[in-house]
């Protein structure tokens, strides 16, 4: 468990490496923060259903395996022969992703697991006009976010499958403002998943599968977020996932997504 400021926020522990392996080959690495303190001993939520958002025709650049990331995470739970999904849930895709539809839903409450993939612009001057891109061409800026003070009430994990979500933004003064991350956990998320620079499409699709995949491979007793993510990263540094002949051994394909909150 790292607790961690100033340039020390963007280190990727799970890539440290000490000349023979990596930190993730032995350890399952979560991060806390002021916000996340009062869930870190909180018991999870063992009931899962997801809320997904995945815009894959943006203007700022196609992101082609989101529609994939999230139909094998999740099934439509309205439709009770639905096949294909690790968690039951609903799905919003491109269009559907509109700025009154996402703050509804995520409003009312139902869903202990919210999955959001798109871009994340993060604006390196100006925190509160940093924005999350929407599928109609709209976009939800930090400031809106910020002022919905309890949207992500009682939600276990938010997932930001996005570029920068767990990046805050300098001042002169040497401090920092929240990031994305951050703000999400002062509305409610008791655990976010984040990222430290910009994430490639294709390998992000993978890690985000295969941590569902761990976390729910025992529906009895649910493997920790934390130990999930480190099964996840793992199976992508040792190969285990390939896409068209192209591994994403490195580093920079499954390091920049960390844990913050409670790890369980």
């Amino acid at each position: 468990m790292w607790s961690l400021d100033r340039s020390l926020r963007y280190l990727p522990i799970a890539a440290l490496h000490d000349g023979k392996k990596y930190m993730v080959e032995d350890y399952k690495n979560e991060v806390f923060t002021p916000a996340s303190v009062a869930s870190l001993g909180e018991d999870p939520n063992r009931n899962w259903r997801g809320l997904a958002f995945g815009v894959s025709n943006a203007s700022e650049g196609a992101l082609p395996a989101v529609v994939d990331e999230l139909k094998g995470i999740f099934r439509d739970e309205d439709k009770p022969t639905a096949t294909g999904g690790l968690l039951p849930g609903k799905i919003y895709l491109d269009d559907q992703v509109k700025k009154d539809v996402m703050l509804k839903a995520i409003g009312m409450q139902r869903y202990s697991l919210v999955h959001i993939a798109s871009h994340f612009d993060l604006n390196s001057t100006e925190e509160m006009r940093s924005y999350l891109v929407l599928g109609d061409g709209d976009k939800i800026s930090a400031a809106e976010l910020r002022g919905k003070s309890t949207l992500f009430y009682n939600v276990d994990l938010l997932t930001l499958s996005a570029c920068n979500t767990a990046v805050a933004v300098g001042k002169d003064n040497g401090k920092e403002v929240d990031s994305f991350a951050d703000v999400t956990q002062k509305q409610g998320a008791k655990a976010v998943i984040a990222s430290l620079w910009s994430v490639a499409d294709p390998s992000t699709a993978a890690l985000m599968q295969k941590f569902y995949q761990f976390r729910l491979q025992n529906s009895q007793e649910p493997m920790s977020k934390a130990a999930a993510l480190q099964q996840a990263q793992l199976a992508l540094l040792h190969k285990q996932v390939t896409a068209r002949d192209k591994d994403y051994a490195q580093p920079y394909y499954w390091a920049p997504f960390i844990l913050i909150g409670n790890w369980r």
